[in-house]
């Protein structure tokens, strides 16, 4: 096989000539350059078929992992977290800005529903936090002042 060559290939559910990179690598199929049968479309077009045809065995069995698995879960997140933690504060900036106008809606909704257990909740940060609020004040006269 030449490596300069471009190498095509036909997927067996669409019937389209495509280039040897829209296969996924399939160590098992030796025959034509060790790829699937399938496109890389095709493929995802299936395991969404699949899915949808089997949500609920998936989910069941999803839960039942978790459930079995969630001290290493916990253990591996936590990691992760740790090692990603300026990509994931990068992305929930970016979250948080494309979706301020429907967060502020749903805290209004809240605010609304719960309004004696938000007055409670907020009357008590104020008895534990008198001197946060003191020094506050202190800054915010001193800035007015000047």
């Amino acid at each position: 096989m030449d490596p300069k060559k471009i190498y095509e290939k036909v997927c067996s559910r669409c019937g389209e000539r495509k280039s040897i990179d829209n296969f996924s690598v399939d160590k098992r199929n030796t025959l034509k350059f060790g790829r699937t049968n399938t496109c890389k479309v095709c493929r995802v077009i299936e395991n969404r078929e699949y899915y949808y045809k089997n949500r609920d065995k998936i989910l069941i069995r999803f839960k039942k992992y978790r459930d079995k698995h969630r001290r290493e879960l916990k253990i591996y997140y936590k990691i992760y977290r740790e090692k990603n933690r300026e990509k994931l504060s990068k992305l929930a900036g970016e979250w948080y800005q494309k979706n301020k106008e429907a967060i502020k809606k749903r805290n209004l909704k809240y605010i609304e529903v719960n309004k004696e257990a938000c007055l409670e909740r907020n009357r008590l940060w104020r008895i534990r936090n008198k001197e946060k609020i003191r020094e506050y004040n202190r800054e915010y006269r001193r800035r007015k002042e000047a």
